[in-house]
């Protein structure tokens, strides 16, 4: 089942994978909780664990644990992962690859082109740049360097995105 078809199904897989794995910890340790999966979304969260109670897969709502079913699902999950995620461990750097609004398909052509962008943006006055805050995607605008003996940097305006690929958009 090649494609992007494939790829959709895998990621979806992967995050299924991830969010049980988060509610057993001991058949596949994580330490992520299942918020930060979800991105801070208490909405993607609840609907989620409510879905997954629905069918069977987690055990009542605040029990925090898996049925046997989900265990089962979990052990078949992590047995069967796809080549493009064996070899990472599961968790939220897993989950990175295929979030954005793109799901990762054109993240090494957009790296190249940004970054030749901020190469030649590095001696302006004033320039945004591509950065993280509290783990988050941002851009932020730096002001002129100030002070002779050290220059330094001001950062004078900055925002966050949901993911890399929207503020990649945004920068460019």
């Amino acid at each position: 089942m090649p494609g992007r078809y494939s790829e959709l199904v895998d990621s979806q897989l992967e995050f299924m994978l991830t969010i049980l794995a988060a509610h057993s910890r001991d058949l596949v340790p994580i330490e992520e909780r299942v918020l930060d999966l979800c991105e801070g979304s208490w909405t993607l969260r609840a609907h989620y664990e409510n879905w997954l109670e629905a069918v069977g897969l987690l055990t009542e709502r605040g029990a925090y644990g898996l049925t046997a079913e989900g265990r089962a699902v979990l052990l078949m999950l992590a047995s069967t992962r796809s080549t493009d995620y064996a070899g990472l461990p599961i968790g939220l750097g897993s989950l990175g690859l295929t979030r954005g609004l793109d799901g990762g398909a054109t993240r090494e052509y957009r790296e190249r082109v940004l970054a030749e962008i901020e190469a030649r943006t590095t001696d302006l006055p004033f320039r945004f740049v591509r950065d993280t805050l509290e783990g988050r995607a941002a851009i932020k605008l730096l002001g002129a360097r100030i002070g002779s003996n050290m220059p330094l940097s001001r950062t004078l305006w900055a925002i966050e995105l949901p993911d890399t690929h929207a503020r990649d958009r945004l920068f460019a």
